[in-house]
C-alpha cells in the first residue's frame, strides 16, 4: 500500500512539473472586502499587463503552430524579409521600416550564442533584447556595437559559468523566456534581396552547441494555456496566464511586498487561478478591477503625445507600472528612446480623433525641420480601433526618409503629405499616404535620434486639415 501511495505521489509530482502549474485541489477562501479586491485587481492588471501581452505574443508565435503568427519555435530564429503589412496583426502597432528575424529564447538550460554577421555601414540593424516583464535588457546592434558583427552571449537568470573565447559582450537576462526581436533596415522595395541575404546570417545556438558539446535538457516540458485576444481579459484567465509566466521570472527584490498583496487574491507563480473561492461580489470586483484598470492605461495612453519614457529597462522604468502597461498596449516591444522615438498623431489639438469620414489631412515639413535623425525616420498608418495597418490600393503603409527624393516639393523645398483615404490625384500620390475609411492614428519613428528630439527642441508639424 505505501509503494502505491508513494507513486501516485509521484505521478501527481510529473503532472505538476509538466503542465508548469500546481493544481489546487481546493480553491483558497478570500477573506477580504470587494472593495480591497477590486484594488488589488486593478493594481495587478497594471503590473501584469505587460507580461500577459508578451505571453499572448509568445504563444502565438513560438507555441502554437497552428496560429497564422506563428514563427518559429524556441531557440530558432525565423527571418521574414519583407516589410510587414496589415496580415501582420498579432502584434500592435508593428513597424513596416524594417524587417523582422524572431527568436524567443527558452534559456532554463542553457544560455545562448547569437552571431551577428557583419553589415554594410550605412544600414541600421538592431536585436532588441526583451524579458518577460517587457523590460528591454540591452540591444545588439549599430548603435551600441557598431556594424563589424560577432558572438554574443545571451545568460537566463540560473547561468553562472564561464564565457568561452570569442564572444563579443554577454548580455544577462533576469527571466527565464526572452524575447529577441531583429530589425534590419530596408532601403527600398529592391533591397529586399540584401535584407535576405543579412538574415541568414543571423545564428543562435545554446551554449553547449557553440562549444561542441551536448547537454542533458533537465526543464519541464510546459503545457501552455492558449489565449487569444478575446479571452484574454476574463479574469480566470487573465490571471491564469500571469501565474504561469511568474514561476519563470525571479522576484525582485523591490517587487516582494507587492507580490505578496496579489497572492491576497490568488496570483501566486506556478499556481493555477481559481475563482471558485471567492463570493459572486468579490468575482464582480475582481472584473471590475481589471476592466477599469484596461481603460485608465487606454485614456493615459491617448494622453500622450509621444514615447518618452515609455520604452527601457528596469532601472530606467524605476517600476513605472502604468507606463510600462502603456507602452505595450500602444506598441508593444517599443524601443528604448536612444533606439528609437515614437511620436504619435491620436488626436488633434482640439482632442478630436483623425477621421476620413469626415475630413481629409496635409502634414506639411518645412525643409529645414525634417525629424533629426541619424538613421532614418518613417510614418506610418494604422486603423484607430485595431492598431494595425489596412488595405489600400497603393500597398503603402508608411512614407519615409528614403523617399524625399520622390516627394513633390513646393516652391520653398518643403513637403506636404496627403493624409486621405482616395487618391489626391495622380500628380500628388507621391505625397500620398492612404488612410483607412474612418478613425485612424500615426505615429512618427525616428530611429537614432538627434538630441534636438529627445530633449523636445524639436516640435513634430500638426496635422492639419485639408480645405481644398
Amino acid at each position: 500500500m505505501k509503494r502505491v501511495y508513494s507513486g501516485i505521489i509521484l505521478m501527481l509530482t510529473l503532472l505538476i512539473t509538466v503542465t508548469g502549474l500546481n493544481q489546487s485541489i481546493a480553491a483558497t477562501k478570500v477573506n477580504l472586502s470587494k472593495d480591497e479586491v477590486y484594488k488589488i485587481s486593478k493594481e495587478a492588471t497594471i503590473y501584469g499587463y505587460p507580461t500577459v501581452e508578451f505571453y499572448r505574443i509568445m504563444y502565438q508565435q513560438a507555441v502554437n503552430t497552428s496560429d497564422p503568427q506563428f514563427k518559429a519555435p524556441f531557440n530558432q530564429i525565423k527571418s521574414i524579409a519583407e516589410a510587414a503589412g496589415p496580415k501582420d496583426s498579432g502584434i500592435q502597432t508593428i513597424n513596416a521600416d524594417t524587417p523582422y528575424s524572431y527568436l524567443w529564447l527558452d534559456l532554463r538550460d542553457d544560455a545562448a550564442v547569437i552571431t551577428i554577421p557583419k553589415i554594410e555601414k550605412n544600414r541600421y540593424y538592431s536585436a532588441q533584447i526583451i524579458d518577460s516583464y517587457t523590460y528591454d535588457v540591452d540591444y545588439l546592434g549599430t548603435r551600441k556595437d557598431g556594424n563589424d558583427g560577432g558572438k554574443f552571449l545571451i545568460a537566463g537568470p540560473k547561468w553562472n559559468g564561464q564565457v568561452p573565447a570569442g564572444i563579443k559582450r554577454v548580455v544577462k537576462v533576469n527571466t527565464d523566456f526572452i524575447y529577441v526581436l531583429f530589425r534590419t533596415q530596408l532601403l527600398s522595395e529592391k533591397d529586399l534581396p540584401n535584407v535576405a541575404k543579412i538574415q541568414a546570417g543571423y545564428k543562435v545556438q545554446t551554449l553547449n552547441e557553440y562549444l561542441g558539446k551536448t547537454v542533458d535538457k533537465k526543464a519541464a516540458v510546459i503545457n501552455w494555456p492558449p489565449i487569444s485576444k478575446e479571452n484574454e481579459f476574463k479574469p480566470e484567465n487573465f490571471y491564469n496566464y500571469l501565474n504561469t509566466m511568474l514561476q519563470y521570472m525571479p522576484e525582485y527584490a523591490d517587487e516582494k511586498g507587492l507580490r505578496a498583496e496579489f497572492a491576497k487574491i490568488g496570483i501566486v507563480p506556478g499556481k493555477a487561478f481559481d475563482m471558485s473561492g471567492m463570493t459572486p461580489d468579490q468575482q464582480k470586483a475582481m472584473a471590475q478591477g481589471i476592466q477599469d484598470a484596461l481603460k485608465e492605461i487606454q485614456t493615459k495612453l491617448e494622453a500622450s503625445p509621444d514615447s518618452k519614457g515609455f520604452f527601457g529597462s528596469k532601472e530606467t522604468l524605476k517600476n513605472n507600472y502604468m507606463m510600462k502597461s502603456m507602452a505595450a498596449m500602444g506598441g508593444l516591444f517599443g524601443n528604448v528612446e536612444e533606439e528609437a522615438m515614437y511620436i504619435f498623431y491620436l488626436k488633434g489639438s482640439d482632442g478630436v480623433v483623425y477621421d476620413t469620414g469626415k475630413n481629409n489631412y496635409i502634414l506639411h515639413f518645412d525643409k529645414d525641420k525634417l525629424p533629426p535623425v541619424k538613421a532614418f525616420w518613417s510614418i506610418t498608418m494604422y486603423e484607430k480601433n485595431s492598431y494595425a495597418m489596412v488595405e489600400n490600393p497603393l500597398n503603402r503603409y508608411l512614407v519615409n526618409s528614403a523617399m524625399i527624393p520622390d516627394f513633390k516639393k513646393d516652391k520653398n523645398g518643403g513637403i506636404d503629405i496627403y493624409i486621405q483615404k482616395t487618391s489626391p490625384g495622380k500628380n500628388l500620390e507621391s505625397n500620398w499616404l492612404p488612410a483607412p475609411d474612418g478613425e485612424f492614428y500615426m505615429v512618427l519613428r525616428a530611429y537614432l535620434p538627434e538630441d534636438t528630439l529627445i530633449n523636445g527642441s524639436w516640435q513634430k508639424p500638426e496635422l492639419q486639415i485639408n480645405k481644398k
